[in-house]
C-alpha cells in the first residue's frame, strides 16, 4: 500500500533566468512598461505564445528592485486634498 503525502509538496514555481533577464531588460530599456506590456512584448517575440504573465512579471522586477507601486488617485467624487494654492489662500 503507498503513503500519501497529508498535503501538496511546496514547489516554486520558477521561470529560467533567461526569462527574468529579458524581463529585467526590458524593464531597463523602457521603465514607462507597465507588467502587462513587458508580457505582451515577450510573447510577441514568442510568437504570441505567454511566456510569463503580468503578475509574475511585477513579482520578478519587485524581486529586482526595479517596481515601485503606482501612486494612489482619490477615487472618483471622492474630496480631492487641497492644493497648495489653495491652502496659502486660506491662510489668514
Amino acid at each position: 500500500m503507498e503513503q500519501f503525502q497529508s498535503r501538496a509538496p511546496k514547489t516554486v514555481h520558477c521561470k529560467p533566468k533567461e526569462v527574468e533577464e529579458q524581463v529585467i531588460a526590458l524593464r531597463r530599456q523602457y521603465p514607462e512598461w507597465g507588467k502587462r506590456r513587458i508580457a505582451d512584448e515577450l510573447a510577441k517575440g514568442n510568437n504570441w505564445v505567454p511566456l510569463v504573465s503580468p503578475n509574475t512579471v511585477k513579482r520578478m522586477l519587485e524581486d529586482a528592485g526595479l517596481w515601485c507601486p503606482p501612486q494612489a488617485t482619490a477615487k472618483k467624487g471622492a474630496p480631492q486634498p487641497p492644493s497648495a494654492a489653495q491652502t496659502k489662500r486660506d491662510r489668514p
